[in-house]
């Protein structure tokens, strides 16, 4: 997996579709000065925000979320 912070402009923002505008995207880490989980969606009207469970955040840069753990066992 690589550690490295990516620019946000670097993300892949998904297609808006309007059947399917209240659907969440992919959860990812971001850094916004705080690092958070966060996926980015849509309003009804097709406007595109980085949202966590809190509300809308700004982040700067993201990373995908870490795999599963191994079973050590």
């Amino acid at each position: 997996m690589n550690d490295d912070w990516l620019l946000i402009e670097d993300y892949p923002l998904p297609e808006f579709d309007p059947a399917t505008w209240y659907r969440l995207g992919e959860q990812v880490l971001i850094w916004d000065g705080w690092c958070r989980i966060a996926n980015y969606s849509y309003t009804q009207k097709g406007k595109g925000r980085w949202r966590d469970w809190r509300g809308i955040v700004t982040p700067t840069h993201w990373m995908p979320l870490p795999g599963e753990p191994k079973d050590s066992l």
